[in-house]
C-alpha cells in the first residue's frame, strides 16, 4: 500500500476495524484500489453510527 502513509487502522471489536485517515478521500481511494490487501478483509462497508457488534 505504498503511497497511503496517512491511512490508519483502529480495532472496533469483534472482527471489525475502522480504516481512517486525516487526508480527505484517502480511505475511499484505498478501498477502490484493488490489491493484495483485499484478502485481509471479508467485506468493506462505509462507517455509520448505526453499526454495532453483536459480539463482545
Amino acid at each position: 500500500m505504498g503511497g497511503f502513509h496517512n491511512l490508519r487502522v483502529t480495532t472496533m471489536g469483534f472482527r471489525q476495524v475502522l480504516l481512517w485517515s486525516d487526508k480527505l478521500h484517502e480511505v475511499k481511494e484505498v478501498v477502490e484500489t484493488v490489491g493484495w490487501w483485499c484478502s485481509l478483509f471479508e467485506k468493506v462497508v462505509p462507517w455509520s453510527p448505526d453499526l454495532v457488534s453483536n459480539h463482545r
